[in-house]
């Protein structure tokens, strides 16, 4: 029951007694990711650029599929956000997310790349970028490597921003340590 909370597919309530149920939705994504797995489906990546409602299911697939599988669907979102380059298209935006969401705990499906995604990132962490496109960024800074992810981090600081700090701090969440820079 405790896995099927953390990977949002029940909930439940402590009191009493125990509550549990599931969500609906994600009992179905579950089923379909599972359907996926086992069949070795041919899967409609064009999914994640265009947020469909296969998007979530193809999240909890690749917290699900082999390595090279999951590796595979990362690169393909890597290859939209590099080629696009245009934090303005709602594709980038899509493909961003779905690294974030799909591969927060996989992060060594992002090994092929990881040192451009850290760049990238850099480099859209800039004063005349817009707000949204920077908070979207920061979003995706806790996928990166240590020493990127604290640069980046920083970075996301200066703009002395309360919704960008609050994205950092909430970025910063999931990372077992923090560098003293951070810290202070």
């Amino acid at each position: 029951i405790d896995i099927l909370k953390f990977v949002r597919i029940g909930r439940g309530n402590t009191g009493d007694e125990s509550i549990f149920s599931f969500v609906h939705r994600r009992f179905a994504e579950y089923f379909m990711a599972k359907n996926m797995l086992d069949n070795k489906d041919v899967i409609d990546l064009q999914a994640i650029p265009k947020d469909s409602q296969l998007r979530d299911a193809l999240v909890l697939y690749c917290e699900i599929a082999d390595d090279e599988t999951a590796t595979r669907i990362a690169f393909f979102c890597w290859e939209i956000i590099k080629s696009t380059n245009d934090l303005q298209k709602i594709e980038v935006v899509h493909a961003l997310r779905f690294l974030r969401d799909a591969f927060k705990g996989r992060k060594n499906c992002l090994n092929q790349f990881i040192k451009q995604f850290g760049i990238y990132m850099k480099c859209q962490l800039k004063d005349d970028n817009d707000i949204l496109s920077i908070k979207l960024v920061v979003e995706c800074i806790s996928l990166l490597d240590n020493d990127d992810f604290d640069n980046n981090i920083l970075r996301a600081l200066k703009f002395n921003n309360y919704w960008i700090t609050e994205t950092a701090f909430y970025s910063c969440r999931n990372m077992q340590n923090l560098s003293k820079d951070i810290m202070y």
